[in-house]
């Protein structure tokens, strides 16, 4: 499971089946080894290969998804990258995810070519690469604006009705300069890269200062560095720190975006009645064998 975008998705048959993301899925391929270590032993291949099948669709029924860098069009939601440290300071990346704002990032976005190439193969661990996201969604009073957050942070980025025509604009120019990058093939494997030394700088991500007062809206900022949490929020009716919140995205050491998600109780419980039934079915074979 690794790449997404906005124009190319590629969908598996498993739609119907909670996606898990790679976060929890390492919990879920501990019990899988689990499971398989305590079965080996007491099955034959008649009863052992239906199991691993029950198995498996946990570990196969994912969304796949491929990226690219994307056309910008406006209702786009970027994530922008950034850095204060020695490898990449004028480098600006950019990732179009696309305007399903409803849910900004449904899949995993993999991010670590792209972040070694500009950043340094030590950009994790850098404790200097910055990230947030921004959009716009909507023509509302306020804009109807995408805003990240530092996880956790006590109150959202604020801003006024009078600030909606600059946020917009500014909006408008970053998403134009993308454009113009991508189509000067400044590209890489999921994203769009921006030398702030040399390009227009009405257009870069680190013009609109995400790390201060971001698009000249919000009064905190909406990046974090690489490793920690961000939280997502609907801005489109806020005013005075309200807002909805969509959702929390990580960006893990190995260059994963994706989703901070936690398998809803009932695919624990599948998994945990399949294991179970099984393992009482083998206990049985095996207490059959030994009175035999």
């Amino acid at each position: 499971m690794e790449l997404e975008s906005s124009s190319t998705l590629n969908r598996s048959k498993c739609d119907g089946i909670v996606t898990l993301k790679v976060m929890t899925s390492n919990i879920r391929s501990g019990m899988v080894a689990v499971i398989y270590q305590s079965l080996v032993p007491v099955m034959n291949k008649k009863l052992l290969l239906p199991a691993l099948a029950i198995l498996a669709v946990f570990g196969l029924c994912q969304r796949s998804v491929v990226a690219a860098p994307v056309t910008f069009n406006t209702g786009d939601i970027f994530v922008g990258f950034e850095t204060t440290g020695a490898t990449g300071t004028t480098i600006n990346l950019l990732v179009d995810i696309g305007s399903n704002y409803s849910t900004p990032l449904t899949n995993t976005i993999n991010l670590a070519s792209d972040l070694s190439a500009k950043y340094g193969t030590n950009w994790f661990g850098s404790a200097s690469v910055y990230y947030g996201v921004f959009g716009i969604i909507g023509t509302g009073t306020y804009g109807g604006a995408i805003a990240s957050t530092p996880a956790g942070q006590t109150g959202l980025p604020n801003k006024s009705s009078g600030a909606a025509a600059t946020m917009i604009s500014d909006y408008s120019v970053l998403g134009s300069q993308y454009n113009t990058d991508k189509n000067n093939n400044q590209t890489l494997s999921n994203s769009v890269y921006q030398n702030t030394a040399t390009e227009n700088q009405g257009g870069t991500w680190s013009y609109y200062s995400p790390s201060t007062t971001p698009f000249a809206t919000y009064n905190k900022s909406i990046e974090t560095l690489v490793g920690s949490n961000l939280d997502l929020w609907s801005m489109s009716t806020v005013s005075s720190g309200t807002g909805t919140k969509i959702e929390t995205i990580t960006l893990s050491s190995a260059g994963l975006l994706e989703v901070v998600s936690v398998p809803e109780p009932g695919t624990y419980a599948l998994l945990s009645m399949s294991a179970i039934a099984l393992l009482i079915v083998a206990r049985r074979r095996q207490s059959d064998s030994a009175t035999a």
